[in-house]
Parts: structure tokens; sequence; C-alpha cells
């Protein structure tokens, strides 16, 4: 067999000598896989979810993505509007602060002012689907 060896020899001679020039492609035009979801900026979403019956809370969720301290948030809510407040996990293992009643505009002006949350990342959900800016 020692003339499929020296083809062999031949052609990985010729591959050292060939260059390998960039396209000038960035990493992030690479298609992502299907499934997958993109990264974008970070938001603090401020949604309403309902209890039993007629009661409701309103879910703060990415706010430690901006190093909000979510045990300050909620104590802070806690005084200011006299409504319980905790620090959970919700299903997708994410902490999330949890005060009681509808308090979604108070909850993102006191983010913007007090939090130092930059306003164009705060968004609410105005009923399950709709999701609007905070401050528009």
């Amino acid at each position: 067999y020692p003339d499929l060896f020296s083809g062999v020899k031949e052609l990985s001679e010729g591959i050292a000598d060939i260059e390998v020039k960039s396209s000038g492609a960035q990493p992030s035009s690479v298609k992502s896989k299907p499934g997958k979801k993109k990264t974008g900026d970070p938001q603090v979403t401020i949604a309403l979810s309902t209890k039993k019956g007629k009661k409701s809370a309103t879910i703060v969720t990415g706010a430690h993505l901006f190093s909000v301290n979510l045990a300050d948030l909620a104590k802070l809510c806690k005084k200011r509007y006299s409504c319980g407040a905790n620090v959970s996990k919700d299903a997708a293992q994410v902490d999330t602060v949890e005060i009681q009643g509808d308090r979604r505009r108070e909850i993102a002006d006191v983010l913007a002012s007090e939090m130092n949350v930059p306003k164009p990342s705060i968004f609410i959900y105005e009923d399950k689907k709709t999701k609007v800016r905070a401050f528009p």
C-alpha cells in the first residue's frame, strides 16, 4: 500500500500551505438553534397574578439583573405600602418579589427612582399577554 500513503502525504503538505482568511462575520450573525431564546437586554417585568377569589399579587421578575437586592426591595414595599411582600422562586427557579395587591405602577416608580434601574428596562404586563413600557 505505499502508493496510497504517498498521495496522502502530498495532500497533507498542500493543506499546510493554505492560509485561512476571516470573512469578517461576527459571531452574533450565526443563526441560533430553533427553540433557543435570544439573549437580549436585561429587563424587569412587573405582572399581576390573581390568587384565590379577588386576591391579587404583584410579581417583580428580573430586578436581580440590575444588582437590586430583592430583600431590600421587599422590605421597602412592606413599609411604604403596608402590605405583605416576600422573595420567592418562580417555576423557572428565578428569584422574584411578590407584593400583595395591585402595585404595578408604584413598583415601577420605586425601581426607577430608588433602585437605579434604567427606565427603558422596566416593563409592565397590563394583562397576561400585553407587555408595555412602564415609562413611555
